[in-house]
């Protein structure tokens, strides 16, 4: 028969006043496609590795939070994400995620050569640089979707426990990117292995930190700083909510990571105040050109889009443009021609219910260096006005200017010229770019910042 014993801090047992979850916050975040997408690659300040990210079926007219998991050594369960032993099937982490209405996030460590497991891990090598490339991580998925901060699930197992309580809290990371819910380490977890920064009192109150572990298990028969025991005495006595939960004959190797994170968001992880839905145009910019206008813009929702181009407002049709992505999301560019020349006008793309989304006018006639810029994933595709009399332009993209390095495209041609750096440049997924247009001589006639899809 299995039993499980649950302890729970005495601070928290023998409270016996209602605490109030934290106020919800929001990240604010936008642009980020409603997709699930696996093997994505993350360029930190020190590290790069790969992710997965679930963020497709989710409900944002409702508060949607964020589950973040670290696997174990080896990461068996993040190099099979097809497999029910951590993120398929009906008790998995996709499935959990889903039904909690959080995006799921599973890095991979940057630890490719760990001698423990199949060569990853998060506690052998640089711990303290693999915990901060995650924040890092983190922190840019914050800002691509409107997360509440109160509403965090961060769990990892065995090398990602270890993460968990040794790193990731002691850190900051977790006082950084969560204002409430739940961190859980299972199957290990130990006492901090680097200088603790100073925790606010809402963070200890708000926040839940859970050990899950079989009585068998090594990790909590130990009595080394590695082991449960260590890890819970020290977050217990330093003031935090805490609880053990210890399964009776179970060992280290376990497969019910989505059960154990489950429970602990629904008792957790408040719900929430309902926010508002991402609009289906993140970005959108418009330029005019000698024959008409061009439209870019990336989209979050399926649908049939109009674009609409008048002299003058709601009144008169010169051009119009139906586009239907069936059923896909991304990038779209409508080009509109046969416009009165020295003549203003006015704009507006409409959904297929007619509403109006986005709205402007463009001038009587295109300024010199006007451009349109559109990030793809890995590059970016820019519409140029280039004023006749320049012998050459170049278009340059750098990760930080020095511009020695990074790509460049160049054209002798004038007027309406297209630079598309997608094929070639192989940018970044997520990251952001500076760019420059220059002339013959150098001078820059235009620059600015972009940040490519993921």
């Amino acid at each position: 028969m299995t039993w499980l014993l649950r302890v729970l801090a005495a601070v928290v047992a023998a409270m016996t006043l209602a605490v109030s979850p934290a106020l919800a916050a929001s990240t604010g975040g936008s642009g980020g496609p409603l997709t699930n997408r696996t093997f994505l690659s993350f360029t930190g300040s020190q590290y790069t590795s790969e992710y997965h990210l679930y963020a497709g079926g989710l409900d944002w007219t409702k508060p949607v939070g964020l589950l973040i998991y670290a696997d174990g050594s080896g990461e068996y369960g993040l190099k099979n994400p097809g497999s029910t032993y951590l993120l398929a099937g009906t008790n998995g982490l996709i499935a959990v995620a889903k039904r909690n209405n959080m995006v799921l996030l599973t890095p991979l460590s940057p630890n490719k050569a760990c001698s423990d497991g199949d060569g990853s891990c998060w506690y052998l090598g640089d711990p303290v640089g693999y915990t901060k490339w995650a924040e890092e991580l983190v922190t840019s998925v914050q800002r691509l979707y409107p997360l509440e901060t109160a509403r965090v699930a961060f769990g990892g197992y065995s090398s990602g426990a270890q993460l968990t309580t040794e790193y990731w809290v002691p850190s900051g990371a977790a006082q950084r990117t969560m204002t409430d819910g739940v961190l859980v380490a299972i199957s290990y977890g130990g006492s901090p292995k680097m200088t603790e920064v100073s925790y606010a009192s809402a963070f200890k109150t708000n926040v839940h930190l859970n050990w899950n572990t079989g009585s068998q298990d090594a990790a909590y028969t130990t009595t080394s700083a590695y082991g449960v025991k260590a890890g819970y005495n020290h977050y217990t006595g330093r003031g935090f909510a805490t609880s053990l939960d210890v399964i009776s004959g179970l060992g280290h190797s376990r497969s019910d990571f989505g059960l154990v994170m489950e429970a602990q968001i629904k008792e957790h992880v408040p719900a929430g105040s309902t926010g508002p839905a991402p609009g289906p145009v993140d970005y959108h910019a418009v330029m005019r050109t000698p024959a008409g206008m061009i439209f870019a813009a990336h989209l979050n929702k399926a649908d049939t889009y109009t674009l609409r181009a008048s002299k003058s407002p709601l009144t008169g049709q010169v051009g119009w443009y139906e586009y239907d992505p069936s059923d896909a999301v991304g990038n779209l560019r409508l080009e509109l021609s046969s416009f009165e020349a020295g003549v203003p006008y006015y704009w507006q793309l409409e959904s297929s219910a007619g509403a109006v989304l986005v709205q402007g006018q463009v001038p009587a006639a295109p300024a010199s260096w006007t451009h349109t810029l559109q990030p793809t994933r890995v590059g970016a595709l820019f519409d140029v006005f280039v004023p006749s009399g320049t012998s050459q332009t170049t278009v340059r993209i750098s990760s930080g200017f020095s511009m020695s390095s990074g790509w460049s495209l160049s054209t002798t041609g004038t007027g309406m010229q297209q630079f598309d750096f997608t094929p070639s440049a192989r940018l970044t997924p997520g990251q952001t770019y500076e760019y420059r247009i220059e002339n013959a001589s150098g001078t820059v006639a235009a620059s600015g910042t972009f940040t490519t899809l993921w």
